[in-house]
């Protein structure tokens, strides 16, 4: 099997006990955030309960970031009838985001980030 759907099952795997209180203290919740994505949406991680989450913080200019983008739409194209849910978070300005997101045919939410947020 690829590395890399080796890497986002495991992450996925991580993502769904930890939010569903399974991977640390009983009854957590992830600290909820809410971003203004491309398209001019307010979406907040409290928007998904109770499906799969993957918060991917990436960069225009992250060669890692850039080659696992691919298999980041093909994992949600694959999945997201299911319920997965993937949101690219980027402190990059809109322009350049949505330009890579159309070259790099981003079909999942790309959120405007804040350093609140990254920290």
């Amino acid at each position: 099997m690829n590395r890399n759907i080796i890497s986002l099952i495991c992450l996925t795997i991580l993502v769904f006990t930890t939010c569903s209180g399974r991977g640390g203290k009983s009854g957590t919740k992830p600290q909820d955030f809410t971003l203004s994505s491309l398209d001019g949406e307010q979406v907040s991680l409290s928007d998904f309960n109770g499906k799969v989450v993957i918060v991917d913080f990436w960069a225009t200019w992250c060669s890692p970031c850039r080659r696992e983008i691919p298999h980041f739409v093909s994992f949600y194209e694959k999945y997201k009838d299911q319920g997965l849910v993937i949101l690219g978070i980027s402190l990059e300005d809109k322009e350049t985001l949505d330009d890579f997101r159309k070259s790099n045919n981003i079909s999942y939410p790309v959120l405007l980030g804040t350093k609140e947020v990254f920290q």
